[in-house]
């Protein structure tokens, strides 16, 4: 037996058949079918079907948010008078 390593939206072909099984579902229950994704597999999601696809995660969003800050403060003290404060 092979072990695979879990992503979050793959194209594994057990994960292709669930996301289909989903998506019928959702279609014979008049339910938005939604899905978590990446930037770079959300149309293939939008394509197969899934009409709320959520293009990152809160790990991505706050990593992304948390770089923007720091960015903020570094460019904030190069600008003061007193320098930087890391030595």
């Amino acid at each position: 037996m092979t072990s695979q390593i879990f992503r979050l939206d793959s194209d594994l072909p057990a994960h292709a058949e669930a996301r289909q099984r989903i998506l019928e579902a959702c279609r014979r229950h008049n339910v938005v079918a939604g899905i978590n994704s990446t930037a770079l597999t959300a149309p293939k999601r939008v394509a197969e079907g899934f009409r709320m696809v959520l293009v990152t995660s809160d790990l991505g969003a706050l990593t992304r948010a948390v770089a923007e800050d720091v960015r903020s403060v570094r460019q904030a003290e190069t600008a003061g008078p007193s320098g930087s404060t890391y030595q």
